[in-house]
């Protein structure tokens, strides 16, 4: 993670990419009940997911969206890690991903299925879930527009926030309370 880190100076996306692979590779057959190894397996499947989604050039390493995809809906699936399943959910509202619906690769199947995400994890307390839909009913965009129900769910996502996305967080918080107005 510290060579995943765009902000530390220890930043080397290629090595993290090795890792993250090597760990993936590694716990392929691990039992997804192992409270041990499963978290880390689905991290390192999630990372290697950005990575293959996204490319390195550095590293030589070509965008493979199928690959992505498949290493995403195993993180989020299989090992049921909720981090993993946000990813995935953030992926099929751009109309990406797997297709997670029996005979239908269409795009709007893909958002219903990342509004489902969604759904599920800020029922569950998920603070990314609950902000970043928070964001998307501020402003309307995949599902109705609700300012107060904004404003509330914004105000349980900081509550239920870990330090390490407090800031992103955070910023959602400030544009939704500061153009709230009365």
């Amino acid at each position: 993670r510290i060579y995943a880190d765009n902000e530390g100076s220890y930043t080397d996306h290629a090595k993290a990419y090795g890792i993250f692979r090597r760990l993936a590779d590694e716990l392929r057959d691990v039992d997804p009940d192992d409270e041990d190894l499963a978290p880390i397996a689905a991290k390192a499947l999630t990372h290697v997911s950005s990575y293959l989604r996204s490319g390195i050039a550095e590293a030589g390493l070509k965008r493979n969206t199928a690959e992505a995809d498949r290493a995403l809906q195993r993180a989020a699936l299989f090992f049921n890690n909720e981090d993993a399943q946000f990813e995935l959910a953030k992926v099929l509202l751009r109309g990406e991903g797997p297709d997670m619906a029996l005979g239908s690769d269409n795009e709007e199947s893909k958002i219903e299925n990342g509004r489902h995400w969604l759904s599920r994890l800020s029922r569950k307390g998920h603070a990314g879930a609950q902000a970043f839909l928070a964001d998307l009913m501020w402003r309307g965009k995949f599902v109705p527009k609700d300012q107060i129900a904004a404003l509330n769910l914004i105000d349980v996502a900081v509550a239920n926030s870990p330090p390490n996305e407090r800031v992103w967080i955070d910023d959602i918080y400030q544009n939704i309370y500061c153009n709230a107005g009365e």
